[in-house]
């Protein structure tokens, strides 16, 4: 219809508009990728960002991380603390605080003093607030004001209610109710702490046979959600993260993927997730990586994989949910290991026994007759030119690809740290020889041919 076309045109035009002042590292991965297929990670750029800046501080030293979570009993103690320090970027859950008098209310407020904690003793830390973009969390001040002005709540043609898991859900369609949806968060914002927000529900799915929505009302809903994501990053500001949960957006500066590489939110299996988290790098995007549950082959080749595609800002947790006790006060040996800059994109090889074990004096004999780069080099050329949107990007990916047989991948890091992924098993078979002679997943890579 011709409205939905004008309105993925406006969505364009502010993404262009918002993107323009990153022209310069955009182009740098860019030029990186499609030119040379170096990666863009590995250009020299200094490890760290100057605070004000958009980006967290990053160090390929070793296994970048991010951390998300909260305390329900009450304020960090100093354990908590500690440990949250080592961590460049931070979303505090909305569980913070939560059995803290008033119980189950003013989460807002309890966020921000949370992120007072950790950023009065380290500055540089970027603290986000865990917001939705859909549900309507009881414990938020912002649910106090829809219950008296429930014209902020979405109803189905019968006038009654649509609810997730039993919560309302916000009518974004409004613009009124978009405004006062942002002013919560600007509020919060004005406290001096919060580095921009989580907005969980970035991807939106609904039943609408049992909503009783039209398919009409439904259009009308999504395009007022993807208008709703762009407007929150427009009133933060182009300096503030905003994460968007499970689906990537021109205009946002952050995605997460919430439960990466295997069974992902997103629909996406594995080969294209790792497309994906690679493409949030080309585009300059801050990626949160996010494998669920951590157990340990989960663990294994869920790390496997972002060390495969990730690119500079891009960060890694493995975690079995989103409270304190859950993983997120858990260091493995893997997050200590020396790590170093990718010296290449991830590169097709004919097997993965042994790749890791000689250095760099044999693989040439690995290589593939028919190199996965080379032809994502020509598939990202292709889509950069349709739309620039990665939900376009990967519909493309799974009817490019769909019979292809499935590739093995490896990738070497600068302290010679070596990594691969077989994608002819499910799940994927995945070892990573550490320089320091550590292996996690199989040791496959390091057996003799």
């Amino acid at each position: 219809m011709w409205w939905w076309r004008l309105e993925r045109t406006r969505q364009a035009i502010f993404s262009m508009a918002f993107f323009l002042q990153h022209s310069m590292r955009v182009c740098a991965a860019v030029v990186a990728i499609l030119q040379c297929g170096v990666s863009a990670a590995a250009t020299g750029e200094p490890h760290n960002t100057p605070p004000g800046s958009l980006y967290p501080q990053f160090s390929w030293d070793t296994v970048p991380l991010f951390w998300h979570s909260s305390d329900d009993s009450g304020p960090f103690n100093a354990t908590e603390l500690d440990f949250i320090q080592r961590f460049p970027l931070v979303t505090i859950e909305k569980g913070q605080s939560i059995r803290k008098p008033p119980v189950s209310q003013d989460a807002e407020d309890k966020i921000v003093a949370a992120a007072k904690q950790i950023k009065t003793r380290n500055a540089t830390v970027k603290v986000l607030m865990y917001t939705n973009a859909v549900m309507d969390w009881s414990m938020y001040k912002l649910h106090a004001y829809c219950e008296q002005h429930q014209e902020m709540w979405f109803h189905n043609e019968m006038g009654k209610p649509v609810l997730i898991f039993g919560q309302q859900v916000f009518d974004v369609r409004p613009e009124a109710n978009r405004r006062v949806w942002i002013n919560d968060l600007l509020t919060a914002d004005k406290s001096g702490y919060i580095d921009g927000a989580f907005v969980d529900r970035g991807l939106f799915a609904l039943d609408i046979r049992t909503a009783n929505i039209s398919e009409e009302t439904w259009k009308e809903y999504l395009l007022a959600h993807d208008k709703h994501m762009l407007e929150i990053q427009q009133a933060m500001g182009p300096d503030k993260i905003i994460i968007s949960n499970n689906k990537d957006y021109d205009g946002v500066s952050a995605r997460m993927f919430e439960r990466f590489f295997l069974k992902d939110f997103d629909g996406n299996k594995p080969y294209a997730d790792l497309l994906a988290l690679m493409h949030e790098g080309n585009m300059s995007h801050i990626a949160e990586a996010h494998a669920s549950p951590c157990t340990e082959d989960v663990f294994n080749v869920t790390l496997a994989a972002f060390l495969l595609g990730a690119e500079k800002y891009a960060y890694y947790g493995c975690t079995d949910g989103w409270s304190v006790n859950t993983g997120w006060l858990t260091w493995r040996e893997e997050y200590s290991q020396k790590l170093g800059v990718p010296t290449s994109q991830p590169t097709t090889i004919r097997t993965a026994r042994g790749y890791c074990r000689n250095g760099t004096a044999n693989r040439e004999s690995y290589a593939s007759t028919s190199p996965f780069w080379e032809k994502l080099k020509v598939h990202a050329r292709k889509v950069e030119f349709k739309r620039h949107r990665i939900s376009h990007w990967i519909d493309e990916y799974k009817t490019s690809y769909p019979d292809e047989a499935s590739p093995i991948l490896a990738r070497v890091f600068s302290t010679g740290t070596c990594v691969t992924v077989d994608f002819n098993t499910d799940p994927p078979t995945s070892c990573i020889a550490w320089t320091g002679g550590k292996v996690t997943g199989s040791p496959i890579c390091l057996q003799t041919v």
